[in-house]
């Protein structure tokens, strides 16, 4: 086993509803059914989560448009990791 493996709860769906907060200024729960499952909503595409240390700090999706092309939704990220190219890197 890899001395550097880390295996951690999928946690997204937390900072998403987070960030919608903060955007929105309220969190409408039901509104966001794709979260609830995101390994099977987001199968055809690719969903990935950014990390500094424990902290999960940024989340972002493609999703198949056509065969060519990919439309990035879910990005979000924390609020002291904003405007530091961390969304660049997702």
């Amino acid at each position: 086993v890899r001395s550097d493996l880390t295996i951690r709860p999928f946690a997204a769906r937390a900072l998403i509803l987070q960030g919608l907060g903060e955007h929105f200024g309220f969190v409408d729960e039901t509104a966001n059914p794709d979260l609830d499952d995101i390994l099977s909503n987001f199968a055809d595409g690719d969903f990935v989560c950014a990390w500094i240390g424990d902290a999960l700090v940024d989340t972002g999706a493609l999703i198949p448009e056509t065969s060519d092309v990919r439309r990035l939704v879910r990005m979000l990220a924390i609020v002291d990791q904003r405007r530091k190219g961390v969304g660049s890197k997702v």
